[in-house]
């Protein structure tokens, strides 16, 4: 009880903060609901997370300055709860540097800035480096047309603050056209302990590519390194379709080997449709070869958000 206690403290406490300091402030819950079947594991009905997020944005005469942020995820019907996210960002003068401290989104590849974790439809950070959020520092920021992010953290992933893993991590990615809104490029590389049921070293570097064409969003990924003394290769392509304002067509084609098992292709196919606030997903996903077994996914998803 004391370890929930603990998870609730910061966005309790940044709720309270939207409500008694000056600037903006928002709080906001969801919920995932999803049905599953699976050729290895069978069926079955899944709350597959509810989460609470609170922001709040302390400004200046200049513009936003201090931004506090939490995210408490709970998953597989309330059996587990994490603090996904929690963090104090500090914005330098017109984002040419900002630093964050606490656990924050790891700036690696795709997931930087492309979140996956509310659809069916996966990239491939899970696989290659492990963990998608970390505790540590992190500096950020823009260049002309350049973005930077470089950050040390623990290696943990979202396990108990005090965890220690087996050393550092560190994360670096170079990004080009952010702003462009037709086409990002981003150069990335990690290396150090990666720490979730054992500590394993990695050493990666990742290539990611996002194209805006019409009506699609076409994103790429390749990550090619080391784990432990293993290679590690990774490729994830995918593409979204609007179909009108409310229905889009998903799409994606992954590749995973890190020499421990089959090479793993498998392709992904679903749609999704939106009405009334909430979001309906279908998604099939097929395994050419490796893998646990081809499997159909059925999702109701729905966000609230209130200003404070």
């Amino acid at each position: 009880m004391a370890r929930l206690y603990k998870f609730l403290l910061l966005p309790c406490f940044l709720v309270l903060l939207c409500g008694r300091c000056p600037g903006a402030g928002f709080f906001s819950y969801d919920f995932d609901l999803r049905y599953g079947y699976s050729e290895t594991t069978g069926s079955g009905l899944n709350l597959e997370a509810a989460g609470l997020t609170a922001r709040k944005i302390f400004p200046d005469k200049n513009g936003d300055r201090v931004v506090l942020f939490g995210f408490l995820d709970i998953m597989d019907n309330f059996s587990e709860i994490m603090l996904d996210q929690a963090y104090v960002l500090y914005k330098g003068p017109l984002g040419k540097w900002n630093i964050t401290l606490g656990r924050y989104r790891l700036p690696f590849g795709l997931m930087k800035d492309y979140e996956t974790k509310r659809i069916l439809i996966k990239t491939a950070e899970l696989d290659t480096v492990g963990m998608d959020s970390d505790n540590g520092i992190m500096v950020n920021g823009y260049r002309g047309n350049f973005d930077y992010s470089v950050a040390a953290s623990q290696g943990v992933g979202t396990g108990r603050w005090d965890d220690r893993g087996d050393g550092a991590l560190f994360t670096a990615r170079l990004g080009l056209g952010q702003d462009s809104g037709e086409q990002a490029l981003g150069l990335s590389g990690i290396i150090g302990s990666v720490f979730t049921q054992s500590a394993l070293y990695k050493k990666l570097i990742s290539v990611d590519f996002t194209k805006y064409a019409g009506l699609a969003i076409w994103r790429l990924e390749a990550v090619l390194g080391n784990e432990e003394d293993r290679p590690l290769v990774s490729m994830f392509l995918g593409s979204n379709y609007a179909l009108s304002s409310k229905a889009e067509l998903n799409f994606a084609y992954r590749h995973f080997y890190n020499g421990l098992a089959d090479r793993v292709n498998s392709l992904c196919s679903g749609i999704t449709l939106s009405s009334w606030g909430f979001q309906f997903r279908a998604a099939l996903k097929y395994f050419f070869t490796g893998g646990d077994g081809n499997e159909i996914s059925l999702q109701v998803y729905r966000k609230f958000n209130i200003n404070i």
